[in-house]
């Protein structure tokens, strides 16, 4: 079974951007596949404070996700911020990307 067969949800992923005048814009990335296992965990954020993740997003190591990024698992769109990114890799490659979301 490939990793690809694993990734059986959607999401769309919500960026902002800096143009070159300095104007943030939002960048909407729809129908991104990914892994969406929902429980709560107690995680460390980009600040090193300790919050609760209602879910864990599984990506592939290609997709470009940021801490400023917002997350809509589930199509109702609710915008999740992202608390923690991980890119768990062996004595090769990056495997994949591991994205914890309010």
């Amino acid at each position: 079974m490939s990793y690809d067969a694993l990734l059986i949800n959607t999401s769309t992923i919500y960026t902002i951007t800096n143009d070159k005048w300095g104007a943030r814009s939002e960048v909407v990335i729809p129908l991104v596949k990914c892994r969406v296992m929902f429980g709560n965990k107690v995680v460390r954020n980009f600040r090193g404070e300790e919050v609760r993740s209602s879910a864990k997003i599984f990506y592939k190591a290609n997709a470009n996700i940021n801490p400023e990024d917002h997350i809509d698992v589930d199509g109702s769109g609710k915008k999740r911020a992202v608390l923690k990114i991980l890119k768990p890799q062996d004595s090769i490659a990056i495997h994949h990307i591991e994205v914890y979301v309010e």
